[in-house]
């Protein structure tokens, strides 16, 4: 997606579905659907065709700003490969990276999924380009949860990264709009950022 720069060199695609917030809201979820499995790279288990199809109905039935529609973007399944692993969901707004994960059916929250969607926004933090200097905010839904209070709370490194948060599905643009308000960033420069390189070690470098 470099829709606003179409000089701009092309992003290494590494997301299974991207989308302007407003295209995604706005988009058929059987298409959303049918593009995840479509890149998927194989069979997908009937368990993980669920879960998406969960969280594309989860994320398009709420209460979204009217002024993120075109500016904020959302990706699902966004490759980490370091870990060799995929998060859910990863949207950009305005000036901060949320990482999110879903626990589709769960009411609880684990701690092996804190750590996991932790990683995840550390692995952005550390071994992304784009991502070294931007506000991260991890974020672990389980959708059978029942709201719960939730507090941003930084790390001690004076690095703008937030603990992971856990929330119920509802509570997910309160909690974003807590955490813009909370840190005050230049907006992220979102066809920039899909360019970012990943490095994940000093000698492997992706053009």
């Amino acid at each position: 997606m470099n829709a606003d720069n179409p000089h701009a060199a092309p992003a290494l695609r590494r997301w299974m579905v991207g989308e302007r917030l407003g295209a995604f809201l706005r988009a058929d979820p059987a298409a959303i659907l049918g593009t995840l499995l479509q890149h998927s790279g194989g069979s997908v288990e009937p368990t993980q065709r669920n879960a998406w199809a969960r969280q594309v109905e989860i994320l398009q039935a709420l209460d979204w700003p009217a002024e993120w529609a075109d500016r904020a973007r959302i990706y699902f399944e966004f490759s980490v490969p370091r870990l060799g692993r995929r998060v859910d969901v990863v949207l950009l707004a305005r000036h901060a990276l949320f990482v999110v994960e879903f626990k589709v059916g769960e009411s609880a929250f684990t701690r092996h999924a804190l750590d996991q969607v932790w990683d995840y926004a550390l692995d952005f933090r550390h071994f992304h380009e784009a991502s070294h200097a931007i506000v991260i905010v991890p974020v672990l839904i389980a959708t059978e949860a029942a709201g719960r209070a939730v507090r941003i709370e930084t790390t001690a490194h004076g690095d703008e990264m937030a603990r992971p948060l856990a929330a119920a599905p509802g509570q997910l643009i309160p909690l974003m709009r807590d955490a813009l308000a909370r840190f005050d960033r230049p907006a992220i420069d979102a066809d920039a950022w899909e360019r970012g390189r990943y490095l994940p070690t000093p000698t492997i470098v992706e053009a």
